[in-house]
């Protein structure tokens, strides 16, 4: 059996044709150009999904500031129990306002950049993503909290779009690309206000957005690895999806 679909199995890997490719960035171009223009006889719904939160504003604390002067000889001497991070953490929050001191956000994505720069002298393949404006919530599925991450901080810059607004994401796709494709038309008003106000026809070739989600990510959606409060919550969107369904003329 092994011998037999072995062939198609590494056709689909290697090919183009496939949810892998579809969701890298030249595979959504792709897509876009193959369908640029939604059909006048179907109904388009889409839902965006966000499971990440603002990066924190906080502040390097007195263990981060006594971890870092421990790097430097002699700390126990002229650093005594610590007594500088004691006396330099309650001005951070104050300093970091003026911009005379670093924030958590500044001193992290300068650990990142140290790092990478070694990591390249080591010849190392990847790099450790730099941190943005957004990181995972705690409910996140741990297995994408990283791709969660990495997405939160990619510096990409498009046409009528924050930075912000592109790094929100659900661990896998960002949560601005959910609504539809970029050459529309996306509508996110009331779809059962047209439907009750307009004749069907023109509800249809016209991308639906029915509002973001703040609580599930990406696992949650197809249900693997949800916990049973989330479950609960994705079985009520499903059913909600299908009665609109079934409602349509």
């Amino acid at each position: 059996m092994r011998a037999r679909i072995a062939p198609d199995i590494t056709a689909w890997w290697t090919g183009l044709h496939n949810g892998l490719y579809d969701n890298s960035i030249p595979g959504v171009s792709n897509l876009n150009a193959f369908a640029p223009t939604p059909s006048p006889n179907i109904y388009y719904f889409t839902m965006s999904f966000c499971a990440t939160r603002p990066f924190p504003k906080d502040t390097l604390t007195t263990q981060d500031i006594n971890g870092f002067l421990a790097l430097f000889p002699l700390n126990q001497v002229w650093n005594p129990l610590g007594v500088w991070g004691r006396v330099a953490a309650p001005f951070q929050p104050l300093g970091t306002r003026l911009g005379v001191l670093p924030s958590l956000y500044a001193a992290l994505t300068w650990i990142t950049d140290v790092a990478n720069r070694h990591l390249q002298i080591m010849q190392y393949f990847s790099q450790i993503p730099r941190p943005g404006s957004q990181i995972p919530r705690q409910d996140m599925l741990p297995l994408i909290m990283y791709p969660a991450y990495a997405m939160g901080g990619r510096g990409t810059t498009l046409p009528g779009i924050t930075l912000q607004e592109f790094q929100q994401n659900d661990g896998i796709v960002n949560t601005r690309s959910m609504d539809g494709p970029s050459t529309g038309p996306v509508n996110h008003g009331s779809f059962t206000a047209r439907l009750a106000a307009a004749a069907p026809a023109n509800l249809k070739g016209i991308y639906w957005n029915l509002g973001d989600n703040a609580t599930i990510d990406h696992a949650d959606q197809i249900g693997v690895f949800t916990d049973p409060d989330t479950f609960r919550e994705v079985q009520v969107m499903y059913m909600l999806f299908a009665e609109l369904g079934d409602r349509l003329p």
